[in-house]
Order: C-alpha cells, then structure tokens, then sequence
C-alpha cells in the first residue's frame, strides 16, 4: 500500500480495515504488524494494539540500517562520546 505523500496513522488504519475487507482475511489472521519507526507508524501500532487487533513490532533490519547509517556517518559516534563524557 503505497501512499503518496505520506499518511496519517488514521488514514492506514481504516485503508487497512477496507483492505482486510476487500481481500476477504479474517481478523483472526492478523497478528501482527510489523514497521518501521516512524511516527505514524509507532501510532498506528499503538491504535491496532488498544483496539484488540493486534500487537506492533518493529522491523529490525530497519533498525539495523539505522544504526549502520548513524555509525558510518560519524553521528552514532558522536552520541556515543557524548554519553561516556557525562558517565
């Protein structure tokens, strides 16, 4: 489901209630969600799990990506430096 310009947590919530419809899945088979960390998306996990639908989690290749970025750009290092310096 690819959304032009992005989406609020509302707007996949009920695209993906209308797409559970039309492709005709019970919500039973739903167990999960799986993202990425964006902010729309730790909400839309957030609203699936207080209604009972299902739990979030988060995609750790994503996460791995995001942590080799930050460590070969120096900026992962830096937040590192900074955190031993206060310790």
């Amino acid at each position: 489901m690819k959304h032009e310009g992005g989406a609020t947590s509302e707007e996949m919530d009920h695209q993906l209630a209308k797409d559970l419809l039309t492709w005709q899945l019970n919500r039973e088979n739903f167990v999960a969600l799986v993202s990425d960390t964006a902010a729309n998306m730790n909400t839309l996990g957030k609203i699936l799990k207080d209604a009972g639908v299902c739990d979030h989690h988060y995609c750790c290749d994503h996460n791995f990506q995001l942590t080799a970025v930050k460590s070969y750009s120096g900026k992962l290092y830096h937040v590192l430096e900074d955190a031993i310096s206060y310790a």
